[in-house]
């Protein structure tokens, strides 16, 4: 046995006659693993400690299997690592999915059979690449993509884009408008020349010349089309230029037809403009009529550029500080500053609550605004809120009743605020004078929502749960699950004594403290457990108190991926001094409501002289004092 056992741990000699030293190893960035015949682990490099948080005693000498709870008990990987045929002597880029307590980790394995030499036994070198955020990255690139493909096939207008001599993709909002399937439109011999008005070809000619020139153009301008049912229509287009290797325009296509009568004659004045613009070109001599005709469009156009260009701004400005922030409450303000940029003279932010199945009201300004934390039953279909989160779709409504909004506002308009297919939170902005909400309005409203989606799908923590090293120990605190108990005291011993005890006999756990995380895990030796420190620090894992309402969802997400689970909450008396009591003691009461939903057991720890009596009692009241 001695033999054996100094012939396992003795990795001098392998293949080639290289040495295989401890300080070799730990040069490695990737996690490093030398395995026996028997797989049971010879060395460690100080990567793999680094990665998934064991130490050292707990890896050499173990059982690869037997390693983090079992985490690699892989069955298909202990077979490649006992096959000894030439197609398994080295293996590249196999897949892993791993828990450990940094959270959720996605490994891609590289082991190689090294076959001793010189009376030195035979080896295995298991290398373990950390590789989430790579499949994360591909991850958000595809969802991107997912909401782009889902934004262009919904949209009405037809977006399409442009390659050297045709359409490389048009979506559905343009089959609409052309009256010719995406196949017809994209295919090679398709001539899209025959799409256009007669007298607007040359027009769309001058351009097309000029774009291949690389001269500047106005980016919208207005013509007329002939659709496959022979339909005339008035249609404006955007156009923007792009280096891809096949598309070289990205382009969308308005219907303008039935649009008010001083938007039905801008057409004919933008022909005239073309046509003033060509014979100057051409040195023609052009009347004072038409020059003053053209001199007015000119102005209203520039006009409208400017106000269009004013409010892309606000758009890009809002888009990179969201890009910049992480904290929700700094995230809302961005957004609900950039709504009254955009001339909204009251606007708000409701978020929907799922476990108490009610829109509340999160924030706002203009007024007769609700309280903050007023709420509305999602039961109450006919509310245009209600009804534009359970349908996820804009809801506008001129002249909308006292009812419903208080004041009573000229125009009203809710967009959804919709993350993974779910509606997370809508805005709402109306006016109250004689000024009604365009459609670009709406359209503005709408890209300021998906801004809040994808922030708010950005920055959402996700907290897995994992349970600590089983305890060879009898269960001490018997915790009832669905339950809320109070451990109250100078300090929070107890609390975690209760808790250590209940994580370590196989129940997940989640800690919330004003405590900094990695003290707790050394005193406590918390190794696994997922912790959120009350914090305005902004560094990971720390959470601000003006971020209650995220830290809620992290809660409910944290309880509804287990059968069962345990919370603790030391952070009661911090609260107190951020905010009131009626707050704190609403919030405790929301998190119970998640812990009896969700079959979960809450564990507040308070020192009692932080409450008056009549506080403690009402907090008394809603918990199992221990």
């Amino acid at each position: 046995m001695n033999n054996n056992s100094k012939k396992d741990r003795d990795i001098h000699k392998s293949s080639g006659g290289h040495a295989l030293t401890k300080s070799t190893l730990d040069a490695v960035k990737d996690a490093l693993v030398v395995l026996n015949v028997n797989l049971r682990v010879i060395l460690v490099n100080h990567s793999f400690y680094h990665i998934f948080h064991i130490v050292p005693q707990e890896a050499e000498g173990q059982i690869l299997s037997g390693l983090d709870n079992g985490q690699w008990n892989i069955i298909k990987l202990k077979t490649l690592l006992e096959e000894k045929s030439p197609a398994t002597a080295y293996v590249r880029d196999f897949e892993v999915n791993q828990l450990n307590p940094a959270g959720h980790k996605i490994l891609l394995l590289n082991f190689h059979h090294i076959r001793g030499k010189g009376g030195g036994a035979d080896t295995i070198l298991l290398t373990a690449e950390d590789i989430t955020d790579h499949k994360q990255a591909e991850e958000l690139l595809r969802q991107e993509e997912e909401k782009y493909h889902i934004f262009s096939e919904n949209a009405m207008d037809g977006i399409h884009t442009i390659g050297l001599d045709s359409f490389e993709y048009v979506n559905s909002g343009f089959e609409e408008i052309v009256g010719h399937t995406r196949k017809e439109s994209c295919n090679k011999n398709f001539n899209f020349n025959n799409l256009y008005h007669p007298e607007d070809r040359e027009l769309i000619a001058e351009r097309e010349k000029a774009r291949k020139e690389e001269k500047n153009l106005p980016p919208v301008y207005l013509f007329r089309v002939i659709s496959g049912d022979r339909a005339l229509k008035h249609v404006e287009e955007s156009t923007v230029p792009f280096s891809g290797e096949k598309v070289r325009v990205v382009s969308i296509l308005r219907d303008i037809t039935q649009h008010k009568p001083e938007k039905e004659a801008l057409p004919e004045s933008e022909l005239k403009y073309c046509r003033f613009v060509e014979n100057v070109n051409r040195g023609w001599v052009i009347d004072e009529d038409a020059r003053d005709e053209i001199k007015e469009f000119s102005l209203k156009l520039e006009n409208r550029i400017k106000e269009r260009s004013k409010r892309i701004e606000i758009l890009l400005n809002a888009k990179d500080s969201l890009q910049k922030e992480k904290s929700w409450e700094k995230g809302s303000k961005i957004i609900a500053e950039s709504i009254e940029q955009l001339g909204f003279e009251r606007y708000g932010i409701f978020v929907v609550n799922p476990v108490r199945n009610r829109l509340e009201f999160y924030s706002g300004k203009g007024v007769d605004l609700p309280k903050k934390g007023t709420s509305i039953p999602l039961r109450d279909s006919e509310h245009f809120g209600v009804k534009c989160v359970l349908e996820k779709r804009t809801i506008q409504k001129e002249n909308t009743k006292k009812e419903n909004r208080g004041t009573s506002p000229n125009s009203c308009v809710w967009v959804p605020i919709v993350v993974q297919n779910e509606a997370f939170a809508a805005l709402t902005a109306d006016t109250v004078t004689k000024r009604t909400i365009t459609d670009k309005d709406v359209k503005d409203l709408e890209v300021l929502a998906g801004m809040c989606a994808a922030f708010v799908d950005r920055t959402r923590t996700e907290v897995e749960p994992v349970a600590e090293q089983q305890s060879q120990k009898k269960l001490k605190y018997q915790l009832d699950p669905a339950e809320a108990y109070l451990v109250t005291g100078k300090n929070p011993e107890k609390a975690l004594e209760i808790f250590y005890d209940v994580v370590t006999h196989g129940i997940p756990g989640f800690v919330i403290s004003r405590a900094y995380p990695e003290r707790l895990r050394k005193k406590y030796k918390l190794v696994k457990t997922p912790m959120m420190w009350l914090s305005r620090s902004e560094i990971e894992n720390s959470i601000s108190s003006d971020d209650l309402f995220e830290l809620e969802l992290i809660v409910e997400g944290f309880t509804k991926k287990s059968k069962e689970s345990v919370i603790l909450f030391d952070g009661v008396e911090y609260l107190m001094t951020q905010t009131n009591f009626e707050k704190v003691l609403r919030y405790m009461q929301e998190l119970k409501d998640i812990a009896i939903i969700n079959n979960s057991r809450l564990i507040i720890f308070l020192n009692k002289d932080s409450l008056s009596l009549s506080e403690y009692s009402m907090l008394e009241r809603e918990v199992i004092t221990l």
